[in-house]
């Protein structure tokens, strides 16, 4: 009679040693780049932090970065300054008409700043 209880003894300290390592389960965890790294969290290069923060060279530490004019964004919030988001490009923010202005550059769609009223009309 041919007992077979020592492979079967063998596959299970195999399970359990599997079991037991931290094999990440995470498609992101296993790419090259690893987890992203949140705001105020350590890095070394920007690739490390998530969307589109950057790594704070002094202080290696993922920082959020505002998008510039004409960048993609999703919301008002993405944008740098007194920027809009519109069409998912961040875009001066302007004046609509009726509204209060000191230059032309602040009224929307072409419209002009009338010095006496300090209006865009």
């Amino acid at each position: 009679m041919i007992s077979n209880s020592g492979g079967i003894a063998l596959l299970v300290l195999f399970g359990i040693f599997t079991v037991s390592c931290d094999v990440p389960t995470d498609p992101q965890a296993m790419s090259g780049k690893g987890r992203c790294h949140h705001d105020g969290h350590w890095c070394q290069y920007d690739w490390q932090c998530c969307g589109r923060m950057k790594c704070d060279a002094r202080m290696n530490k993922c920082r959020k970065q505002c998008a510039g004019k004409n960048d993609w964004c999703n919301s008002n919030s993405d944008c740098c300054g007194p920027m809009d988001c519109r069409r998912n490009r961040c875009k001066n923010k302007c004046e609509s008409h009726g509204e209060w202005c000191e230059k032309d550059w602040q009224c929307c769609y072409g419209m002009k700043c009338n010095p006496w009223k300090r209006q865009c009309q």
